[in-house]
């Protein structure tokens, strides 16, 4: 067995060492070293999960040479920052996919990308490197997701939609066929993105629209790149 550890040690952490306890079910594939927390080093010595917690990467120094990763945070730009840490470390991201998903022929997975159960990839979907799908998410054919991106829970992406890197994509959030979402955007729980979401944007509702006046409150453009008409 390889060993092997999560980083991080919240809720969704633990939802990763349950993808490897029943990968290990099947077949004895891991040797789960703990979790490692880079957030928060003074968990050093708890358990999450009937594991243990090993503090963060100063305490990670004895650990095997040929150790390999998930990345077990969920947000987008967290888990860029600890994951691209991890590998300067010389640790090695792999790809977790519970033993329920169902993917068809073409599905291209990336490392250190996590499918959770009851996930469904359509043909010739392409999901990247450190990407999260957490339970019961569904990827349209010929659809993009980019390295480093979230989908919570029942998130929906239809067929030739593309998300760049670094989205968020909320709990039963769905985006419409053949729309992009851009670099480091959000939608909201229960959302329904039926335009393209800038860059860097926010939405919510259905349909999908921007909320709020703070900063990075979203914008939603069309295919074309406009801004949608107002009603008169």
């Amino acid at each position: 067995m390889k060993p092997i550890v999560i980083l991080g040690s919240g809720g969704y952490a633990q939802e990763v060492l349950w993808i490897i306890d029943d990968i290990n079910e099947g077949k004895r594939s891991w040797d789960f070293l703990g979790f490692v927390d880079p957030g928060a080093p003074k968990k050093k010595g708890q358990t999450l999960y009937d594991r243990p917690i090993l503090g963060g990467f100063e305490d990670a120094t004895s650990l095997p040479r040929d150790l390999s990763f998930v990345c077990g945070i969920g947000s987008p730009s967290s888990r860029m920052k600890e994951s691209e840490r991890a590998e300067a470390m010389g640790w090695a991201p792999v790809a977790l996919v519970h033993p329920s998903v169902i993917a068809a022929r073409h599905v291209e997975v990336g490392l250190g990308t996590i499918i959770g159960a009851g996930c469904i990839l359509a043909p010739y979907a392409q999901i990247g490197r450190h990407c999260a799908l957490n339970l019961g998410v569904t990827v349209g054919h010929n659809s993009r997701v980019s390295d480093f991106c979230v989908l919570a829970p029942g998130a929906r992406i239809s067929g030739n939609a593309v998300l760049e890197q670094g989205v968020f994509i909320g709990t039963n959030a769905i985006v419409y066929l053949k729309r992009t979402v851009g670099a480091g955007a959000s939608l909201g729980a229960g959302s329904f993105l039926i335009t393209n979401l800038a860059p860097g944007r926010t939405a919510i509702g259905i349909p999908a629209t921007a909320f709020g006046q703070a900063t990075g409150a979203g914008i939603c453009t069309d295919q074309e790149g406009k801004e949608p008409k107002k009603e008169a």
